[in-house]
């Protein structure tokens, strides 16, 4: 398979096989609009996070997440399908620097590291509290109704069916499929 070349905002180069971001939807858009492209610019995506990126869909080739149930039935991931490894890889990641990683998951259009750790902040939610976790975080404003409304349109697919589980097949449950039918598209090109 071929390889490409990723660079961060900070300039590093990473020169990384292809079929590694298979589930990317920025990936097989740029694969499908240009056939001759390897290097793939980040400048939203710091080192640190696209190092966990990496590290995350290393792990997700080996023993994919094909599902996590929504709405958590615990503060436990394992309770809602997300193996084991998938739950430590959730937790390794400081809760002061897990929206810089769902910023790159969504970046890259990764639904399903975007979904894991959306799950790790709910699951601290439910196991410290509303309250302790605001506190904590030092939120003590509500959100303006205009930005809660532009937050939830930015996010839209996080409110359109809450209560059902995220897939990897994100077309079956109203997701982030049109970015990962072009996945699909740009990996049969790249066979050819």
């Amino acid at each position: 398979m071929s390889q490409l070349t990723f660079s961060t905002l900070e300039g590093t180069e990473y020169k990384l096989a292809a079929d590694l971001f298979a589930k990317s939807g920025l990936v097989a858009t740029l694969l499908a609009d240009e056939d001759d492209t390897t290097e793939i610019p980040l400048p939203g995506v710091h080192d640190r996070e696209f190092q966990k990126v990496v590290m995350f869909l290393k792990q997700q080739a080996e023993e994919p997440i094909t599902r996590i149930e929504r709405p958590l039935p615990s503060a436990d991931l394992k309770e809602a399908g997300v193996p084991a490894w998938a739950d430590d890889f959730a937790k390794s990641v400081e809760m002061e620097n897990i929206v810089d990683l769902v910023e790159a998951a969504d970046h890259l259009q990764l639904h399903m590291l975007k979904a894991l750790l959306c799950a790790r902040i709910a699951a601290e939610i439910k196991e410290v509290g509303i309250e302790k976790f605001l506190a904590h975080y030092k939120i003590t404003e509500e959100l303006p109704e205009q930005a809660e409304a532009n937050l939830k349109n930015k996010n839209d697919w996080a409110w359109k069916n809450p209560d059902a589980p995220v897939t990897d097949d994100a077309t079956a449950e109203g997701g982030e499929g049109e970015a990962e039918g072009k996945a699909e598209e740009a990996e049969a090109k790249a066979e050819e």
